[in-house]
């Protein structure tokens, strides 16, 4: 870790206060739906910082009969199991259940370079984890992790230089965000919305508007598989880069199964062009006109498909049902104007795409540079 030649190795117990929680009995209400905040570790993600509300609240006689004990703001959370090594601030005064290892800090050490330390130490953190049924790092273990502690002054720096790439790292996602709810805004401006279909289009079924490739998909198992520069493209994006591919042409691919046909995290529908590998989690199709292919893609991402999945354990959208829905088929002119609009948009949204990863390689650097 280069943090400079005033850097000292200290454990984190000598520098900070660690604190546990619980959680009160479920089943009696008194202790429930109060104002106390009381947070778990399923609220925290990956891109967690400050962190100032919980999803349930706890009861003052909650808090009595429970033994629980508060932390103030400023403290770094820390999750101990399920997962190991999620990382955030509480913005104010907390209680927390038993999955957190909670780091109260001195004046010794600064909290957001804690908090930084902390998040570059994932793999490291679920390394210590112990236990037999499910991993976990106990109270004992965090005291003992050791840090590379510069002057208070030297972290306040780092912590500062971290916090404004992360801010730039935020306003590029949140400008990727935005060109996505522009160009579905643009479609519904044009074609209305597809289900309702208020401007009374024609239906059509999606196999007359596309070729099925199916047939063409190989799945790639681990022993076979080989690292490459070709896109190896699952149900929701790319699994890997692989040594060889399949497809060279401009094609739209669909969630075939996953949780995603349900969650809608990232997108069901996505066009890729070029040389690729797909397996058989997603299927291909090929369009006559890629402004229909485009127009589809976007056309899912505003449409419920649920009556059309199959499955609860595993949902499943097959061949059959895919190739029988339903889908408002507008004049091919309107089509291309909307295509035309959408790769300007992407042009745009190519110029963020590399600063967001200039910026990321920046970020990481960063954290190598002054944590290891």
């Amino acid at each position: 870790m280069e943090c400079g030649r005033d850097a000292m190795k200290k454990k984190l117990g000598e520098l900070c206060k660690v604190v546990s929680g619980t959680t009160p009995k479920t089943g009696i209400p008194e202790y429930w739906s109060g104002s106390a905040k009381w947070i778990t570790p399923a609220e925290l993600d990956d891109d967690s910082y400050i962190v100032e509300d919980s999803a349930r609240k706890i009861t003052e006689l909650g808090i009595q009969k429970t033994g629980l004990s508060p932390f103030p703001a400023g403290t770094v959370l820390l999750t101990s199991r399920a997962p190991i090594g999620k990382v955030a601030i509480a913005g104010c005064e907390m209680y927390c259940n038993q999955g957190f290892k909670n780091l109260v800090c001195s004046e010794k050490i600064h909290n957001k370079f804690l908090y930084w330390f902390l998040k570059s130490k994932t793999a490291y953190l679920n390394s210590l984890g112990r236990g037999a049924t499910f991993k976990e790092i106990s109270k004992a273990i965090v005291e003992q992790i050791e840090i590379e502690l510069p002057s208070l002054e030297k972290q306040k720096a780092v912590a500062r230089v971290l916090e404004k790439i992360r801010h730039i790292l935020h306003l590029r996602r949140a400008q990727l965000t935005a060109l996505d709810e522009l160009v579905k805004a643009r479609f519904v401006e044009m074609f209305g919305d597809p289900v309702g279909n208020p401007m009374g289009w024609q239906r059509v079924r999606f196999d007359s508007l596309c070729e099925n490739l199916d047939s063409y998909r190989i799945p790639i198992t681990s022993s076979n598989r080989k690292t490459g520069i070709y896109p190896y493209y699952g149900a929701s994006g790319i699994v890997d880069y692989v040594e060889g591919f399949i497809f060279d042409e401009d094609i739209l691919l669909i969630s075939e199964d996953g949780a995603n046909l349900v969650a809608r995290t990232t997108p069901i529908a996505f066009s890729v062009s070029g040389k690729v590998w797909v397996n058989n989690h997603a299927h291909v199709v090929r369009f006559k006109e890629i402004a229909t292919q485009k127009y589809i893609e976007i056309a899912f991402s505003l449409t419920d498909i649920s009556e059309h999945i199959t499955g609860t354990a595993q949902p499943k959208l097959n061949q059959a049902k895919l190739n029988a829905m339903l889908f408002c088929n507008p004049p091919l002119h309107l089509q291309k104007q909307f295509f035309d609009f959408v790769s300007r948009v992407d042009n745009t949204r190519a110029t963020i795409q590399r600063s967001l990863a200039e910026t990321q390689r920046l970020f990481d650097s960063q954290l190598q540079e002054h944590f290891g």
